[in-house]
């Protein structure tokens, strides 16, 4: 990121990041009754071992106990080696373990075992973006949509590994495909007015962030996107609501804290500005840049003596911020000239 421009929030992705299996539910009362179904079945000598392994590993994934997961889905697989599902949640314990090589090896066994496995192509395409091995996941998210062209989380996802590539174009088309699929999958809308942005489309990014807000209005990230594109098409006080509904609705969000402190600037509101750049660094102290921007909002201010230490704290978050240098040594002529 440059030191004038915006922070824009990256894309949402969507599906495949955790086990799919819903059967505990999300909340603490499903755990337990899940909990106590498991006991059920053990005191009452129902279920193999397998059923019961599998079972407790589901839950303690939906509880975050991804090592406590992993030992269940391995005893699953001493009792049965093939059993692809097992491989493909074991995986996913090892990718939320950020064990991402044994991760991609044990979705390799589920896919070997079964060769259309969406799921477990789609999960492999998850961990080869983390790992940035964007071609890669392509072709993973490629072969988990031969199996089901209908997956509109993998369209989603191959779109997020095709705009780090820069490939807008077919990142586009497989976004439009996701929502095609999904009218009101805001993730994907989010992202396609990410992608319509860096085309610089940007009325119909801004159509694509209103969908996805009016699909689920409490996104602080499309709001943030949102205020990005506003900004670009001169819409300063849309844009400044946009940012302001953002850290409204997520208070420690630096990006939209900064980026409502650079319009504010903009706009020569410099008090509002400077606001702005104190929250952010007093969230994100090494925050070069917001430093860097606070420090030309108070040499507007002609306080340049407060400028002068926002620009070392600049350089020293970015040694090599050579912006920061510059505003620094005019900050201190201007300061001698005043003091003359």
């Amino acid at each position: 990121m440059t030191s004038n421009s915006d922070n824009t929030n990256k894309n949402l992705p969507a599906g495949g990041d955790r086990p799919s299996d819903d059967s505990a539910g999300r909340s603490p009362v499903g755990l337990h009754k899940y909990a106590q179904w498991l006991a059920n079945l053990r005191q009452g000598g129902q279920g193999t071992d397998r059923g019961l392994w599998y079972s407790q590993g589901i839950m303690l994934m939906q509880e975050k106990r991804y090592e406590d997961a992993l030992l269940s889905f391995d005893q699953i697989l001493q009792l049965k080696p093939n059993f692809y599902e097992a491989w493909r949640y074991k995986g996913n314990a090892l990718r939320k373990l950020h064990r991402y090589q044994e991760a991609i090896d044990a979705f390799d066994i589920a896919t070997e075992l079964k060769p259309n496995y969406c799921e477990a192509w789609s999960d492999r395409g998850m961990v080869l973006s983390e790992l940035k091995r964007y071609e890669e996941a392509i072709a993973s998210f490629d072969r988990a949509l031969i199996s089901n062209p209908k997956s509109y989380h993998v369209w989603n996802n191959r779109g997020i590994a095709l705009s780090e590539l820069q490939r807008y174009d077919e990142a586009l088309t497989s976004y439009e495909q996701a929502i095609t699929l999904k009218s009101n999958f805001y993730q994907a809308l989010n992202n396609k007015g990410n992608v319509l942005r860096k085309l610089h489309q940007y009325e119909a990014a801004l159509r694509a962030y209103n969908k996805a807000l009016k699909c689920k209005a409490n996104l602080h990230e499309t709001w943030n996107n949102k205020g990005t594109v506003l900004s670009r098409l001169e819409r300063y006080e849309d844009a400044i609501a946009a940012y302001t509904e953002s850290v409204r609705l997520k208070p420690n969000y630096c990006a939209a804290w900064y980026n409502k402190g650079l319009v504010m600037a903009r706009q020569s509101l410099y008090r509002e500005a400077i606001a702005c750049f104190e929250a952010v660094v007093a969230l994100q102290p090494d925050y070069g840049d917001a430093w860097y921007q606070y420090g030309n909002v108070l040499a507007k201010l002609e306080r340049y003596q407060d400028a002068i230490v926002c620009f070392d704290s600049a350089i020293n978050a970015k040694p090599e911020f050579h912006e920061a240098a510059a505003a620094k040594k005019l900050a201190l002529q201007n300061l001698r000239q005043k003091n003359i």
